[in-house]
């Protein structure tokens, strides 16, 4: 069944207590772009809806590629709908994901053998948080085929 964006803009509407300020490090052109938007401003009390939506990276002045900010992909929701701006499935799916794997990691079938080398470390803490991070990499290359296996 095909989704219309409006359809999937409504899924993916998250309600937030902030607001997207223009990055120190854009270009002017971009600032006066982004200020330049005829949307009303919210208050800081104002709650709205914002989405992630796709856009190309980041680029500083130095033409250096900027780390990747989820702040540098959020969108007011009713700016994303009137634009008809493409909304970033991959970021909800990703998150979906991470999720069902924090439930599922915990399965026998996601722990490590005993003969696994994660089991012979003596130190206790060290040994639980690899072996979370084991269980939680398993559990996601599972996940992965399943999902993969349903298309």
């Amino acid at each position: 069944k095909v989704e219309t964006q409006s359809q999937e803009f409504g899924k993916f509407a998250e309600i937030k207590n902030t607001i997207k300020p223009p990055e120190e490090d854009e270009e002017d052109l971009e600032e006066k772009e982004y200020i330049s938007r005829p949307i009303k401003i919210k208050t800081s009390a104002e709650k709205f809806s914002h989405v992630i939506v796709k856009d190309p990276p980041f680029y500083n002045k130095k033409n250096r590629k900027e780390p990747y900010r989820i702040s540098n992909f959020m969108e007011y929701a009713d700016i994303t709908k009137e634009q008809n701006i493409e909304i970033d499935i991959n970021y909800y799916l990703e998150v979906t994901m991470t999720i069902c794997v924090w439930f599922i990691n915990e399965d026998e079938k996601y722990q490590p053998l005993s003969s696994h080398k994660i089991m012979q470390l003596k130190n206790s803490d060290k040994k639980e948080k690899h072996i979370d991070t084991y269980s939680q990499r398993q559990a996601k290359k599972w996940l992965t085929k399943y999902v993969k296996a349903l298309n």
